[in-house]
């Protein structure tokens, strides 16, 4: 499964980190419950073709249960992964990238990319939530990896 070409939402945030770093915190899923506010449990690894198990808590709504496929894993640069929902009426495309930007510092993309029959709507349903997590997340990236 490659990156789909439809638009979806995403944040972008720069960290005064390397970004084999920023790729230890994101790679550990097993604690990104500690200080992730958009995934409030997670268990898997960052391996091609892992299952991940996941929580997923958006702003105002009930706690979701999801289970995602790993679909790219590469250290310090991008881990991609997809979620399927309603028999694939749902599908939501997940990416992190890292790109360093020099010395001790990155910048970090995290974005998600609905598609699927439903995808559409679901989009124009909680878009902007999910914009909100990603950036919710971001920030608390920055945090725990700036912070130690």
């Amino acid at each position: 499964m490659k990156r789909p070409a439809k638009s979806g939402v995403g944040h972008r945030i720069e960290i005064a980190a390397p970004a084999a770093a920023v790729w230890a915190v994101i790679a550990d899923f097993d604690h990104w419950g500690t200080w992730n506010p958009l995934y409030i449990q997670a268990g898997g690894k960052a391996l091609v073709g892992t299952e991940l198990d996941m929580t997923i808590q958006l702003d105002g709504m009930k706690p979701q249960q999801a289970r995602a496929t790993v679909v790219t894993a590469e250290p310090g640069a991008c881990l991609e992964y997809g979620i399927s929902n309603l028999g694939g009426l749902v599908k939501a495309f997940r990416y992190i990238d890292i790109t360093p930007l020099g010395e001790g510092r990155c910048a970090v993309s995290n974005g998600e990319i609905m598609s699927g029959l439903l995808g559409n709507v679901l989009a124009g349903v909680v878009g902007e939530k999910v914009r909100k997590g990603l950036q919710a997340m971001n920030e608390a990236l920055k945090a725990k990896v700036e912070g130690g």
